[in-house]
This record gives structure tokens, C-alpha cells and sequence, in this order.
């Protein structure tokens, strides 16, 4: 089954190895107090962290067209010319963001 693992001359007991299929298991390095939370935190559906949802989308549109000021929507125009005249804030798609290595 399992070999035993002894240390050298050492006059403690032998103590055999951890089976593989137990180390293989995903919760085998989980405290056991901790298991239930893991597993039903895995099977609760929850949205991925980047993607806001939609009625998230729809209050975050809402509050900058209303909350800006003709000021700022003219200095947003003129940042982003794919909103043209009659373009509000809510429209502008932001730019993927670039990793640069250094």
C-alpha cells in the first residue's frame, strides 16, 4: 500500500507517506471548519468581478448625465469627438487598458 518514511537512525516511529489521492483532492488543503463555506461559495452563482451588471450600468449612466455640468460635458466632447453634439457621458466606451512590462 504505502511505504513508510523513515529518517535515517532516527529513534521515532516511522510515519508513512500521505497518499496521493488525498493530496490530489481540491480540498484536501482546506481547513475542515472551512470546507462548507468553500463549497457553497462554489456553488453560489455570483458575477465575475470586471462586469458590473446591468442596473449597476443603468445608475452609474444616470448619475453622470445628470451630475455634470454643461462645463464638463464640453470637455468630454472634446476628449472623446465620437460623442458629437448631442452625445451624453454615459456613452463613451472606455478604452482597454494596455500591461506594460518593465
Amino acid at each position: 500500500l504505502v511505504a513508510p518514511v523513515c529518517a535515517g537512525d532516527s529513534p521515532s516511529p516511522c510515519l508513512p507517506k500521505r497518499s496521493r489521492w488525498i493530496t490530489n483532492q481540491p480540498l484536501a488543503n482546506i481547513v475542515s471548519s472551512k470546507r462548507a463555506e468553500v463549497l457553497l461559495s462554489a456553488l453560489m452563482v455570483s458575477p465575475a468581478p470586471g462586469e458590473p451588471s446591468e442596473p449597476a450600468k443603468k445608475m452609474i449612466a444616470e448619475y453622470f448625465d445628470a451630475n455634470f455640468s454643461v462645463e464638463y460635458l464640453e470637455a468630454a466632447r472634446e476628449l472623446f469627438p465620437s460623442l458629437g453634439k448631442n452625445g451624453t457621458l454615459s456613452q463613451v466606451q472606455p478604452a482597454p487598458c494596455r500591461v506594460t512590462e518593465q
